[in-house]
């Protein structure tokens, strides 16, 4: 299951690297003794003295301490909230999982393999085993893959719900990549891409074989973007269980950063 996390806000101006009394869009739900955390440093909160306004402990546990921009995201709560995180995390995967201590989207980790994870934000419901596309203003918002997507993708690896953040993998090889449907007679040398089928529930990921396609129409218009760095491990099976969370059709992926490229089309 996914980590329900405290919240997030922004900064209402920039703040430079010594600064520990800035603006914030909002501070509902920041109480004295959270953390704040950005791509870079973490911060204490020390007082409130008006809405809005925060008096912080700058560079905490040793983080750098940097200049932040108006806009830039900042996720607070307890540090026991993120340390459950890591925690959560390394249940999943286990202890020789590499992470930071402190994990918010963006973050990526390791386990004993060498494959690769990253921590998104997930806008909605998502199974495990569907395929998602990455956003790509900074904030790793995560949504199934649909025919239009364009940018990072990756596999789920645990069910998530609207605003839970969630490891997505995006380099190593996943054995129950959920497919929307495709050819049955996809194997090992054929083609997956972003789906155009609705599925229940959304996985947005189907396989064809090489030649049930052809020319650009892997990369654009209605038949959906060939996914680049993702190939077919195994044949198409229909051998899933009857649980709510399956579309009846699935294969082994081996993943390498995989991304959709379009091209111009005139």
């Amino acid at each position: 299951m996914a980590f329900t996390y405290t919240g997030s806000t922004t900064f209402a101006e920039a703040v430079d690297r010594e600064q520990v009394d800035f603006t914030l869009t909002t501070t509902t739900g920041v109480t004295v003794g959270m953390i704040l955390v950005t791509g870079v440093e973490t911060m204490q909160v020390r007082d409130i003295p008006v809405a809005g306004r925060v008096i912080v402990r700058r560079g905490y546990q040793g983080s750098p301490a940097g200049p932040h921009n108006s806009g830039e995201t900042v996720y607070f709560g307890l540090p026991s909230a993120f340390a459950q995180i890591k925690d959560h995390t390394l249940r999943m995967f286990g202890a020789s999982f590499k992470v930071p201590d402190i994990c918010i989207p963006g973050v990526r980790g390791i386990d004993m393999r060498g494959y690769e994870y990253i921590l998104v934000d997930s806008t909605a419901t998502i199974v495990p085993g569907a395929t998602v596309l990455i956003s790509k203003d900074g904030n790793f918002t995560a949504s199934v893959l649909t025919s239009a997507g364009a940018g990072n993708v990756g596999i789920l690896m645990e069910n998530a719900s609207s605003d839970q953040w969630a490891w997505v993998m995006i380099r190593g090889l996943h054995t129950h990549a959920k497919l929307t449907g495709g050819s049955s007679l996809m194997t090992s040398t054929g083609l997956l891409r972003a789906s155009t089928e609705v599925s229940t529930p959304a996985v947005g990921l189907r396989g064809a074989t090489t030649s049930g396609t052809t020319g650009t129409s892997v990369l654009i218009g209605a038949t959906g973007g060939e996914i680049y760095g993702m190939w077919p491990a195994s044949a198409y099976s229909s051998a899933s269980t009857s649980a709510t969370s399956e579309t009846g059709a699935y294969c082994s992926v081996w993943m390498n950063y995989p991304f959709v490229q379009r091209r111009v089309t005139s």
